[in-house]
């Protein structure tokens, strides 16, 4: 039932404040800063990359075969 799934998944992901990931409201940052004249890789970003390879990862848990196929 895609009701309840979506219930379920959006009281997961308010609690854990990723919600933002979904709605786009918590957009990726810039991947690499500028110190002094070289570009380094920004630890934010990297924080962030981790959030949303997690994020993606229980939503995939929570499908079936079927459903998996399809997207």
């Amino acid at each position: 039932n895609f009701l309840l799934w979506k219930t379920q998944v959006l009281a997961m992901m308010e609690s854990q404040e990723i919600y933002g990931f979904l709605t786009g409201d918590i957009p990726a940052p810039p991947g690499t800063l500028t110190e002094g004249l070289k570009e380094v890789q920004n630890p934010t970003y990297i924080t962030w990359k981790k959030t949303d390879r997690l994020l993606r990862g229980w939503i995939t848990s929570t499908l079936s075969e079927s459903v998996l196929g399809l997207i």
